[in-house]
C-alpha cells in the first residue's frame, strides 16, 4: 500500500523539529521548579476550535524557514534511496530548486521512436549517423502524406549538419542549456507576433518596422533594433509579479496543484480514459470513443 504524501511530510516535520530543537536534558528539567497547581472557581476553558486545515502537512511544512525546508529535503534525499517520482519532486520543492526540466519529476520523456530506433532502421552504412540519402531511401512512403521525405529530414536535422545524429534528438539537454540562436529567434518571433496566434504576417512586420523606426527615416539601424528590444524587455519584465515563494510552492505541491502523486503510463500503455467538454461547451469528448478508430494527439498544458 502506498504511503500518503501528507503523512510522510508530517513525519518529516517532526523529525526536523527533533533535530533542530532538541528537548532539554532530564537534568535541566529536574533543576526547574514546578509551580504548584492553583485552584480556580472558573471552569476550565474549552480549547479553541481547530482551523479547517485541508492539508496539515502542507500547513506545517510551509511554516518552516527556507533553511529548514532544505534540511528536510537533504534528509529525505540522503535516507530514501528508492524514492518514487512524487518524492523526487518533494525533495526539489523543499530544496527550493528552480522549476525546470531536470528538476524533480520533470524528466526527459520516453519515446517509442527515438534516435536508437532511427539508427537501427535508417543507418544503412552503420557509421553512427543517418544521411539525407539514407533517410529518403528508408523512409516509409506513407509518411509523405505529412511532408515530402526531404522536408521531413530537414525537420529532424536540428543543427543543420545535413546528417542526423544523437544531438538532433537530445531535447533534454537543449532545454537545460538552451541554444542562444534558438532563444533569440524565439524571442524575436514573440515580439513580431503581435496577436499571439503563432504566425507573423506582413502587417505585423510592417507594424514592428513602424514602431522601431522612431525617427521615421524609412530604414532601421542596429541602434533602432536594440532600443526596440530593450523597450520590449522593460515592458514585460514585471509581468506576473514574480513567482510564488517557497511556502506557496510547498502548499501547492502537497495540495496537488503541481501534479498528481500517481505515476503516469509508460510508453505502450493505454492512456487513462477521460471525458472533457469542448471549448464552446456544446458537446463532450471521451478518449476511449476514438481509440482504435483514428489518431489522437493529447497536448497537456501547464501554468505560468
Amino acid at each position: 500500500m502506498r504511503a500518503k504524501p501528507g503523512l510522510f511530510a508530517l513525519c518529516l516535520v517532526f523529525a526536523l523539529a527533533a533535530a533542530v530543537c532538541p528537548l532539554a536534558s532530564a537534568q535541566d528539567n529536574a533543576a526547574q521548579p514546578k509551580p504548584a497547581p492553583q485552584e480556580s472557581a472558573q471552569p476550565a476553558s474549552q480549547p479553541a476550535p481547530a482551523d479547517n486545515v485541508k492539508d496539515p502537512a502542507a500547513a506545517l511544512l510551509s511554516k518552516l524557514s527556507p533553511d529548514n525546508m532544505r534540511a528536510v529535503a537533504e534528509m529525505l534525499d540522503r535516507d530514501w534511496k528508492d524514492k518514487p517520482e512524487w518524492a523526487e519532486m518533494a525533495v526539489a520543492v523543499l530544496r527550493g530548486d528552480e522549476m525546470r526540466v531536470g528538476s524533480g519529476w520533470w524528466r526527459p520523456s520516453t519515446k517509442r521512436y527515438d534516435w536508437k530506433w532511427l539508427r537501427a532502421n535508417f543507418d544503412a552504412d552503420a557509421d553512427g549517423t543517418v544521411s539525407a540519402e539514407e533517410f529518403v531511401a528508408q523512409c516509409p512512403s506513407d509518411l509523405t502524406a505529412i511532408l515530402p521525405k526531404d522536408k521531413l529530414f530537414e525537420r529532424l536535422d536540428k543543427d543543420y549538419s545535413s546528417q542526423l545524429a544523437p544531438d538532433d534528438f537530445d531535447w533534454f539537454s537543449r532545454q537545460i542549456i538552451p541554444d542562444p540562436r534558438r532563444m533569440m529567434g524565439d524571442y524575436m518571433f514573440l515580439m513580431l507576433d503581435a496577436d499571439g496566434n503563432g504566425r507573423v504576417t506582413p502587417d505585423e512586420l510592417q507594424e514592428f518596422f513602424k514602431q522601431s523606426d522612431q525617427g521615421a527615416q524609412g530604414f532601421l539601424t542596429p541602434e533602432d533594433l536594440s532600443q526596440t528590444i530593450a523597450r520590449a524587455i522593460s515592458s514585460s519584465g514585471g509581468r506576473g509579479g514574480g513567482g510564488p515563494d517557497s511556502a506557496d510552492v510547498v502548499r501547492m505541491f502537497f495540495g496537488g496543484e503541481l501534479g498528481t502523486f500517481e505515476a503516469g503510463p509508460n510508453v505502450g500503455d493505454l492512456a487513462p480514459d477521460f471525458t472533457l467538454p469542448t471549448h464552446d461547451g456544446s458537446r463532450t469528448f471521451t478518449l476511449s470513443e476514438s481509440r482504435g478508430k483514428r489518431p489522437v494527439i493529447l497536448i497537456f498544458g501547464s501554468f505560468s
